[in-house]
């Protein structure tokens, strides 16, 4: 996962039904919506907005802030049992739940 909280892959990608298109910009709230809803109830993953004076619009985007990482295998809900570590020197993040790796 980027610092958006874009997928940059997931178990689901190594489908072989899956094309470029349906592996294009890929977030996680629309992959792992227990996770995803878990992180922003922990104020790590916020929606934000800010205005295009351009089209004269509010866009809005996500921005993950997890300066240290989060393990809930043992300790999360039933629904959202993982772990997300921050990737050193760059701006993604690993993550596994329960016993494999689901995004990354």
């Amino acid at each position: 996962m980027d610092n958006a909280g874009f997928l940059i892959m997931h178990d689901d990608f190594l489908q072989p039904k899956i094309t470029a298109k349906t592996l294009e910009l890929i977030h996680i709230t629309q992959k792992e919506r227990n996770v995803a809803t878990d992180l922003i109830a922990d104020g790590l993953l916020r929606r934000k907005e800010c205005q295009n004076l351009e089209k004269i619009k509010n866009n809005v985007f996500w921005e993950v802030k997890m300066p240290v990482g989060v393990n809930k295998l043992n300790s999360g809900s039933y629904c959202a049992k993982y772990q997300i570590e921050p990737v050193a020197g760059s701006n993604a993040y690993v993550g596994k739940m329960e016993n494999s790796i689901v995004f990354l």
